[in-house]
């Protein structure tokens, strides 16, 4: 991690060619390690959990192998996409910045931004993931990530690279348009990459009694997308189920 973050400081001083390439490599492991520990964890807590299954279907022989070569491909994507970050980071391209500043935005506007960016990213998957079902898109692209009729915590982050390459250019458009604390766009990543995971187990994590609250009935749980790998034309949000509400794509769930 100190190596990571020493050769993001010098890319952001004075980038060029080999700085970009070092950062991409450093991410690209970062994000593989982070990607087998996140979904070990997960793996675990599914394998002890004693609640009702949710997949219909048995896993497709060699699945979970077929999920962490695909992971792998698009961790390293993704690190491309980062790398570029720092880049446009460094070129004065973003909106970032490192302390708060109550005269510039306040301390307030930290939890705001938070789920101003969440917000953003929700809209941009939505549309994206609802033009990947288009047949010929579908087909191509994001087949590889239904191939997972039933989902395990390997399954969250296995996507056709090009879908990765898709997926990706949302957090770069964040950064350049939304004045974000570094803390805050760390906060949500994070938040991305557990709940990339967490949505994809076999079990649902969340208590029904929340699911049932009106703030739980507009957040994405195992269950709500577990119908989406099984309907395919249903449930297409990330964190939240508004847009999937106001555009009568949701398939409900009673608890």
């Amino acid at each position: 991690m100190q190596i990571l973050y020493n050769h993001i400081a010098k890319a952001l001083i004075k980038p060029d060619l080999t700085d970009f390439i070092l950062v991409w490599l450093l991410m690209s492991i970062f994000l593989i390690v982070r990607y087998f520990i996140l979904a070990g964890i997960f793996q675990l807590i599914s394998n002890q959990s004693k609640k009702e299954k949710l997949g219909t279907k048995p896993l497709f022989k060699g699945q979970i192998l077929f999920e962490i070569i695909h992971s792998i491909q698009s961790s390293v994507v993704f690190a491309f996409f980062g790398a570029l970050g720092v880049i446009f980071w460094s070129l004065g391209w973003t909106q970032i910045y490192i302390t708060p500043n109550p005269s510039l935005f306040g301390y307030l506007y930290l939890p705001i931004s938070f789920f101003l960016s969440m917000f953003v990213h929700e809209t941009y998957y939505y549309f994206l993931h609802r033009w990947m079902h288009q047949p010929k898109v579908y087909r191509k692209v994001h087949k590889v990530h239904h191939d997972s009729l039933t989902t395990t915590p390997w399954t969250g982050f296995s996507f056709h690279w090009v879908e990765a390459a898709l997926q990706a250019p949302g957090l770069i458009l964040i950064i350049c348009l939304l004045p974000l604390n570094l803390f805050v766009l760390v906060a949500h990543l994070l938040t991305m990459s557990i709940l990339g995971i967490s949505d994809h187990l076999d079990v649902e994590l969340y208590p029904k009694w929340f699911l049932r609250s009106k703030v739980g009935q507009y957040i994405i749980g195992a269950s709500h997308h577990s119908q989406h790998h099984k309907l395919f034309r249903f449930n297409y949000g990330l964190y939240f189920t508004f847009w999937d509400k106001w555009l009568k794509t949701e398939k409900e769930i009673k608890f």
